[in-house]
């Protein structure tokens, strides 16, 4: 047995049948005959366990057929204390609802948290809906949250239940983390989370199709108008809280990778928003054009845009820098720069430390090169493929915290990084012209 390059382990040889796998009295699953690679997913939700048990495989009968030792899969991680700076890389503001619901006039919501190790274990969490406090009915550990955070203490990633008293609400339910042990300051990482409340509010969205291009093959309509809408309150408090030109009567958005209008859609309510959109997906583009009010572009991988110079209060990108190459990454930072106003804001997410070492949290070594100053884009990602020309174009790009703030400021002044606010945990650059 040995450990291969994608941190799997793999047996000497395929058994002849099949096992279940074991870390002490758990039982983790089955392994097929024929199979050699074992993934880190079906061993462990967390590193203790590792630490704590070797990993076992016995027969329907509970006769072992055999061990696993775990120490060549630690050195990995112990060697240049990789594991520790792992848990304090990852900061606050990793929370998902997985659910929600009305049941004998109370509103249940069933939500997951990650907290970082900056926050003291047990947490109390002070959850609003709509202003009203949640009560606590159930406490767990978060599976689903532990495949991409088996490397942080058992306690800090928990699943709770809550219910909420019932009130007639329109149009959205918002759920507010006010506190957490009993601080509001450490709650403030967590985002604003928000919900449709009657299926009414999904009429004329999108076809799933189109949605999966722009919001992973997990979306559906749902998540589409909820992460919308959550990432619209947070673009829109950003430019109001640092952008000059949040106060004029009219204003001028260009929505930077736009899809099919997922955020979009929500500043068209705005009537004092002048909207535009571009985008390499022609089909999506083509989409925002028959059912949406703002002006909508095709554009090609690689500017410049038939757009003038200087002609925006606001440019913003939700995971557009999260799938570029450094060169394409130099090349629309240049373009974003000579479409922005002099007193214009840029809002642009990316992958940052916290999320990278959630996504390379089973490649030590690419997780080890990125955290040393690397930018790791070696992952393809397929979503448009068939609707570009360039399938090699479309990457999985993360780096450090410290890599991005050196690319922006070559093009702006850097105002502010908003941690883990948008578009799944992605940080924000918050950017303006430079003097």
């Amino acid at each position: 047995m040995r450990l291969d390059p994608d941190a799997r382990f793999q047996l000497d040889k395929p058994l002849d049948r099949d096992v279940d796998l074991y870390i002490g009295a758990v039982c983790l699953g089955k392994f097929a005959a024929g199979e050699r690679n074992v993934p880190l997913s079906r061993l462990a939700m967390h590193f203790n366990h590792l630490a704590d048990h070797k990993l076992t495989a016995k027969t329907d009968g509970g006769e072992t057929v055999f061990h696993i030792d775990t120490r060549d899969f630690e050195k990995a991680y112990r060697t240049g204390d990789l594991l520790t700076a792992m848990q304090t890389a990852l900061g606050g503001g990793k929370w998902r609802i997985y659910e929600i619901g009305i049941k004998d006039g109370s509103i249940y919501a069933d939500v997951g948290f990650v907290f970082p190790l900056s926050i003291r274990t047990p947490v109390t969490v002070d959850l609003l809906c709509n202003g009203m406090s949640g009560v606590l009915l159930e406490s767990e550990y978060d599976t689903h949250f532990g495949r991409t955070h088996w490397f942080m203490p058992p306690e800090n990633v928990v699943r709770h239940k809550y219910r909420f008293p019932f009130s007639q609400v329109e149009g959205w339910a918002q759920f507010h983390l006010r506190a957490l042990n009993g601080k509001s300051s450490d709650a403030a990482h967590y985002r604003d989370q928000w919900n449709f409340t009657n299926r009414d509010m999904l009429a004329e969205l999108p076809d799933d199709t189109r949605i999966q291009r722009v919001a992973s093959a997990q979306a559906n309509r749902a998540s589409f108008l909820n992460g919308g809408k959550a990432a619209y309150e947070v673009i829109q408090a950003l430019f109001h809280r640092y952008g000059s030109a949040a106060s004029k009567p009219e204003i001028k958005v260009l929505d930077w990778g736009v899809g099919c209008g997922r955020v979009a859609r929500h500043f068209e309510t705005d009537s004092a928003v002048q909207m535009t959109g571009i985008d390499i997906d022609k089909d999506n583009v083509g989409w925002c054009s028959e059912n949406l009010t703002g002006e909508y572009l095709h554009v090609e991988t690689a500017p410049p845009t038939p757009m003038p110079n200087g002609i925006f209060d606001l440019v913003y990108a939700c995971s557009v820098l999260s799938h570029l190459k450094e060169e394409s990454i130099d090349q629309w930072l240049a373009e974003v720069s000579r479409l922005l106003r002099p007193d214009g804001l840029a809002l642009l997410s990316f992958h940052g430390t916290s999320n990278a070492v959630s996504y390379l949290s089973r490649r030590p070594e690419e997780l080890r090169a990125l955290m040393g100053g690397e930018l790791f884009d070696a992952d393809r990602n397929n979503e448009l493929q068939g609707f570009i020309s360039d399938e090699d174009y479309y990457r999985q790009v993360f780096s450090s915290d410290s890599w991005w703030h050196q690319k922006f400021s070559e093009f702006f002044e850097v105002l502010a990084i908003e941690p883990a606010v948008l578009s799944g945990f992605q940080h924000v650059a918050v950017l303006r012209l430079k003097p």
